[in-house]
């Protein structure tokens, strides 16, 4: 009787902290596209929208999660790795299960993979894509989870 009401109460658990993990990296996304959008009107241009910039947003709203950027825009990415990578997302984008409960952050700007700012009117996507490893093992080695949030440069045309 033990047994299974442990099994029960880990799994509840594993099942919370993927929950937690998964609501981190949406809004660890979204603050990231929101940031590297936002026109402040008293500087000139969008100062904003860097690399550099959004990845700083990211990271100081997931201040909990292991996340880093494997493949920064305009550069050669190792592997099959693109900073716009696009839904439905292959295994291999996702960090190993060697680096359990870590993510990959990726920045596009204007869709394309060379771009290094957004210009006006054209989309900043941010997405994160996390391996998650439960405690208990009950379904599966390893999860993923996958936020992604794209949102237009504002700014003076």
């Amino acid at each position: 009787m033990s047994l299974p009401l442990f099994l029960i109460i880990l799994g509840a658990s594993d099942l919370s902290r993927l929950f937690y993990y998964s609501t981190g990296i949406t809004n660890a996304a979204r603050e990231g596209a929101r940031h590297g959008a936002y026109f402040d009107p008293t500087a000139p241009g969008n100062t904003f929208d860097t690399d550099a910039g959004v990845y700083a947003a990211v990271s100081a709203e997931g201040t909990y999660l292991s996340l880093t950027e494997p493949c920064h825009p305009n550069t050669v990415c190792s592997g099959s790795l693109t900073n716009c990578p696009t839904y439905p997302y292959a295994s291999d984008l996702y960090p190993p299960v060697a680096s359990p409960d870590t993510g990959y952050v990726f920045i596009c700007f204007n869709n394309t993979t060379t771009t290094t700012t957004a210009a006006v009117g054209q989309p900043i996507r941010v997405t994160i894509l996390y391996s998650f490893v439960p405690v208990a093992p009950l379904l599966g080695t390893v999860y993923h989870a996958a936020a992604s949030t794209e949102v237009l440069a504002e700014g003076n045309s």
